[in-house]
């Protein structure tokens, strides 16, 4: 196995655990949970990949031109 290989391996296997991690997390909070999520959902929610990283203004100006379409 060489250099990169082992780095991939590595990556996939902590990729891995932070996922069962998570997984632990969310069947500990399951059942006092106000407002059912599934897994993938809380994953998200912990992970960060449901933010939207765009710039701020291109954010705002979508939010703008979605209030004059309502407004029309």
């Amino acid at each position: 196995m060489d250099l990169f290989e082992f780095i991939e391996f590595v990556n996939i296997a902590r990729e891995k655990d932070q996922e069962e991690r998570i997984y632990q997390q969310w069947c500990a909070m399951l059942p006092t949970m106000n407002e059912y999520k599934s897994f993938g959902e809380f994953k998200d929610i912990l992970t960060g990949a449901n933010l939207d990283l765009r710039p701020a203004d291109v954010i705002i100006t979508e939010i703008e031109e979605l209030h004059r379409k309502k407004g029309e």
